[in-house]
């Protein structure tokens, strides 16, 4: 059993919700983190460009991949891990596949008919919940989780979306259920680790203004 800290910091604000991910990342600090939102948002993936957008809510950008997603009624979480621990991630792709059957085993076992979404005829669109992309949940025809990725020096940083508004289930159920699959995926030895944040509160700090800054935002 590897062990594994896990934390929920309830709503902040989207510039230090992505600011607190890049820190565990850039600290290498293994954990799970569930989180929501201070106020509608909008993240969108680091290629993207926001040339000819407007945005209605609050933007930032992520430094992870994918499409735009709308935060606000989602349960949105992150999970950072070494490779070296788990060898068998040995590609985005896989790592995508793993923590998604993780919490496609804790959904089913509420009873909740979720399949992951395997149709290579998909259409990418700009924001990520109008369609399904290869490996990620769906319910019937609705996309209800899907996540982005980003891997660097042996560790991975996952973040992931999982809309409410789609599943009958209250966000601490959801959490432990999601924990419960993950851990049995995994073979995780599970632990609150509400003492983490503090490890890295200086530099998430520093990040919090990267975050902020037009510069980043729309830097393309």
């Amino acid at each position: 059993m590897v062990k594994l800290p896990w934390f929920d910091t309830g709503a902040l604000d989207p510039y230090e919700n992505m600011a607190v991910d890049e820190a565990l990342f850039l600290e290498k600090l293994p954990a799970i983190r569930f989180y929501s939102w201070s106020e509608p948002s909008y993240s969108i993936g680091y290629f993207q460009s926001t040339h000819d957008c407007v945005f209605d809510h609050p933007l930032v950008r992520r430094i992870t991949g994918g499409g735009t997603v709308m935060h606000g009624e989602d349960l949105t979480y992150s999970i950072v891990l070494n490779l070296k621990t788990f060898s068998f991630l040995d590609s985005i792709k896989q790592s995508y596949f793993w923590i998604h059957q993780g919490i496609l085993e804790a959904l089913r076992g509420l009873g909740m008919p979720i399949e992951i979404f395997s149709d290579p005829t998909y259409e990418n669109g700009q924001f990520c919940f109008q369609s399904p992309f290869p490996g990620d949940l769906v319910l019937g025809k609705f996309k209800v989780a899907g996540g982005a990725q980003r891997r660097r020096g042996g560790f991975l940083l996952h973040q992931g979306s999982i809309q409410l508004n789609q599943l009958p289930i209250e966000r601490p159920v959801l959490i432990k259920v999601i924990l419960e699959g993950l851990a049995r995926i995994f073979k995780l030895d599970l632990q609150e680790g509400f003492d983490i944040l503090s490890k890295i509160k200086g530099r998430a700090e520093v990040l919090k203004s990267k975050y902020e800054s037009k510069e980043w935002r729309y830097k393309f």
